[in-house]
């Protein structure tokens, strides 16, 4: 391996990233229990955070980039959580990419967003 080359480490978390990211998107497209996707969102996105840390941090084996990572992970992971709305009526996964302006609608279906719950 020349030092140009990127460790195998890489390799394995661009397989577990892709395999990740294309389980989420079968799950968040797939199912219709809103509840169970409020779940899933929340967990899905903590632990994506904390192995992405992982990851980064194993393979650059540099300490002081949990000043800068540990930060902007966190609060991508409350902006994912708090801005992926899911439909209690169809189920449907919501994404607001304007986060200035409350959804108040489903995009899909047309039912009124409760915004009592935490989405």
């Amino acid at each position: 391996m020349t030092a140009d080359e990127p460790p195998a480490l890489f390799w394995i978390f661009m397989v577990v990233w892709i395999g990740l990211g294309g389980a989420a998107w079968w799950f968040f497209s797939r199912s219709s229990d809103a509840a169970l996707k409020r779940r899933v969102m929340r967990w899905g996105a903590v632990g994506a955070g904390v192995l992405f840390v992982g990851f980064v941090l194993t393979i650059t084996r540099e300490p002081w980039m949990l000043l800068v990572l540990v930060p902007s992970v966190a609060l991508i992971s409350y902006l994912n959580i708090k801005l992926t709305k899911f439909c209690s009526s169809c189920g449907a996964t919501l994404y607001n990419y304007n986060c200035f302006v409350r959804m108040r609608y489903c995009s899909r279906c047309g039912a009124s967003l409760d915004h009592s719950k935490r989405a």
